[in-house]
């Protein structure tokens, strides 16, 4: 298994939860550049997963330490009852390279 020590997988999502909200919560912890929010493609509704990726590795060593088990909670939307599980992602060496991820402006969905 190899692990990205930048890229954080984020699950126990409120299905409320947008790839802004992860942006903004986690850059807390450091320089977030990329979240994602996973759809399914059918229904288009969060799976409940989600991925941060930061700058670096110490940012995101500090989200994991800092921000596993602990609840969304920003002013504009809060998400109390379901606190996030963090673990570093592991790196997909199977997958295709996509070249339409989008940094941390966009909403994206899986397709």
């Amino acid at each position: 298994m190899v692990v990205e020590k930048n890229k954080l997988f984020v699950g126990n999502l409120d299905s409320r939860v947008k790839w802004f909200h992860l942006k903004e919560f986690f850059s807390q912890y450091g320089e977030v550049s990329y979240t994602k929010v996973v759809f399914d493609r059918d229904t288009k509704r969060s799976r409940g997963f989600g991925f941060i990726v930061f700058a670096n590795e110490q940012d995101a060593a500090t989200a994991l330490e800092k921000g596993n088990n602990v609840a969304i909670d920003l002013p504009e939307a809060s998400f109390p009852e379901k606190p996030v599980r963090l673990m570093y992602a592991e790196a997909n060496e199977n997958a295709p390279v996509r070249h339409d991820e989008r940094p941390a402006t966009e909403e994206t969905t899986e397709e």
